[in-house]
């Protein structure tokens, strides 16, 4: 996951930290498809990739971590160089890892079950990653670990080939495995008893064995389509499966695969012939929101808010730069952009982007699209929410933020000593934050 600040400077943020008042709520439904209750099941904890609990309310004073679990425990010889987002069902919390393994650079894919409460290890599953060349060499296994509630679901590489395979979250134990054709680098995205695969295979399986139920339509041949951006699942609503995929966002039937609408990026881009990459949207309240901008190659990029029932364009937004283009290394006084999954609330949408050059939060106004507030200092795509206020991670570092004027409420940190460990989206599940990278996987709740 590409993020930009240092671990400190995130930290340097929280100085003077009391008691809160916290002010608005978190807004918006997704009415219809299965909401999770209780757990953190999914990479963004629904389907409609919302990243924010109704039900939980998260620590949000006086962050300590309760417990933390060593990766050294899995190989003490080595660290792995890709991580999940942790999943957290009933008493557990799941994280994967992706291990280079001897001298012969050997990979494993680990999966561990954690308690909830003592940060003890429950079990322990792992399995062989074979990418060969081609496509699969570029895997990242642990990445796509998922769930439904009742089973785990992740892709593994075998000869080159991935398998998807489902386990049981109380054992570890595989119930099924199934081909899955094409490599995914991200999650599948659940709903309604169905996995929703994107990037090359654009394809809804079923949960229950992980056979096609069909594939979505495509313009063009195979092997000519482009691929979506593979940090992220597709969005999936009641009635519509919404994948970006470079300069075009789609929104597909769900029953029978269709295509219903298209639009296109309104941004140009400085890295691609045409417009800016769509990241995958987040739906909430009939509105899709994306961000535009591949965050690897620092392009340009704003944020769109569209009708999900037929993509017609509510408003749009690009942050303030100089005219013209860079001509030295970005960001630069030339370069805006918005980058990642947004977090929509009631009334502010939370995103990270770049503004005059300048890397950082924005808070954005969800009626019409406005920039309400910038801060400089906390500059991370790994962003949740719950009961009010917004937790961003950076490698081991977490703040919390009020998201009507960017005020950071709190801070804590996993107290790791790995410089740059890689991190990815938290999840908050009643008073707790838990918290996955390369180096430690914690817990953090408000002291008293």
């Amino acid at each position: 996951m590409e993020q930009y600040p240092t671990r400190r400077s995130i930290l340097a943020t929280v100085v003077g930290t009391g008691a809160l008042g916290l002010a608005g709520c978190l807004g918006g439904s997704t009415a219809g498809v299965d909401e999770p209750s209780g757990d953190w099941p999914s990479f963004r904890y629904d389907a409609a990739n919302t990243g924010r609990n109704p039900d939980a309310t998260g620590p949000t004073e006086n962050l300590e971590m309760t417990w933390g679990y060593d990766i050294e425990t899995l190989r003490p010889d080595v660290g792995p160089s890709h991580v999940s987002s942790p999943i957290v069902l009933g008493d557990r919390v799941f994280v994967a890892f992706d291990f280079s393994v001897g001298t012969d650079h050997e990979l494993e894919t680990h999966v561990v079950a954690i308690d909830r409460e003592t940060g003890d290890e429950d079990w322990l599953e792992s399995f062989e990653f074979e990418p060969e060349q081609g496509p699969a060499s570029a895997a990242t296994p642990a990445q796509t670990l998922e769930s439904d509630g009742e089973t785990l679901f992740i892709a593994t590489i075998v000869d080159g080939e991935s398998t998807l395979r489902g386990l049981d979250p109380e054992t570890g134990k595989e119930r099924w495995s199934a081909p899955l054709g094409e490599v995914l680098h991200s999650a599948m995205t659940v709903a309604d008893g169905s996995l929703y695969a994107g990037e090359y295979t654009f394809a809804a399986l079923d949960a229950t064995d992980g056979h096609l139920e069909h594939q979505y339509e495509w313009d063009g041949d195979h092997d000519d389509r482009p691929r979506s951006l593979d940090q992220y699942p597709p969005t999936v609503d009641d009635d519509a499966v919404y994948v970006g995929v470079e300069d075009t966002l789609y929104a597909w039937d769900r029953d029978d695969g269709s295509q219903l609408w298209t639009i296109e990026s309104p941004f140009e881009s400085w890295t691609d012939d045409g417009g800016t990459w769509f990241n995958q949207p987040v739906v909430s309240d009939d509105v899709v929101y994306a961000a535009t901008g591949d965050i690897a190659a620092q392009d340009l990029g704003g944020i769109v808010a569209v009708s999900s029932e037929d993509g017609e364009f509510l408003w749009e937004t690009q942050p303030d730069r100089e005219p013209g283009e860079p001509t030295g290394d970005v960001p630069a006084p030339e370069h805006a952009a918005v980058y990642g999954l947004p977090i929509v609330l009631e009334d502010t949408i939370c995103a990270t982007g770049v503004e005059y050059g300048e890397r950082g939060l924005f808070g954005v106004d969800r009626e019409d699209g406005s920039i309400r507030w910038f801060r400089e200092d906390v500059s991370t795509i790994a962003l949740v929410a719950a009961d009010g206020v917004v937790y961003a991670h950076y490698n081991g570092a977490i703040v919390v933020i009020d998201p009507t004027d960017g005020e950071v409420l709190a801070g804590g940190s996993l107290e790791i000593d790995t410089p740059q460990p890689e991190g990815q989206f938290p999840a908050v599940v009643d008073d707790y934050l838990y918290v996955a990278t390369t180096d430690r996987v914690g817990a953090f709740g408000s002291s008293p």
